[in-house]
C-alpha cells in the first residue's frame, strides 16, 4: 500500500484517525495553553 492508501486506510480506523488528530493538534497547541487545554478536556469527554 503507498502512502496515500495508508493514509485513507487511518482514517477509516478511528483509533489512528485520533492518534494522528492529537500528534497534529498538540504540535499545533503547543504555544497556545488555553487552547491546549480545552483541546485535552475535549478528548476526555470524547472517550
Amino acid at each position: 500500500i503507498d502512502e496515500a492508501g495508508y493514509r485513507v486506510e487511518c482514517l477509516l480506523d478511528p483509533n489512528c484517525a485520533l492518534e494522528s488528530i492529537t500528534d497534529y493538534c498538540i504540535g499545533q497547541l503547543r504555544a497556545n495553553r488555553r487552547l491546549r487545554l480545552l483541546f485535552v478536556d475535549w478528548l476526555s469527554f470524547s472517550k
